[in-house]
């Protein structure tokens, strides 16, 4: 199992019941007798459907892809960590007494 199906079946429960539980609060302006308002209560309600569908359709398909690559996280999340030893070192990194001095 990948990681992305993994994240999926996870995940998509929970972005489901706030895609519905959103468009069916955002529904309730839908009989507003002014106009304005019960259209934006229609186009607030298609934009959270589509979404949901960027969600579980289009973004586990990008993860899954050659493009996926770009967003994969590294060992470490700190820059510095991820040098090389010598590379550290030479930004001061490796070697305790550069730094503030304690009081």
């Amino acid at each position: 199992m990948t990681a992305v199906t993994a994240s999926f079946q996870q995940t998509a429960p929970p972005v489901i019941q706030t895609a519905v539980v959103c468009g069916i609060g955002i529904l309730t302006f839908t009989p507003s007798g002014f106009a304005p308002t019960r259209q934006f209560a229609i186009l607030l309600a298609m934009l959270v459907a589509l979404a949901l569908v960027g969600d579980l359709v289009v973004l586990p398909a990008v993860l899954i892809s050659p493009i996926g690559r770009l967003f994969r996280r590294s060992s470490s999340p700190f820059p510095a960590e991820r040098l090389s030893p010598p590379a550290a070192a030479a930004q001061g990194r490796a070697d305790p007494s550069v730094g503030p001095k304690p009081a």
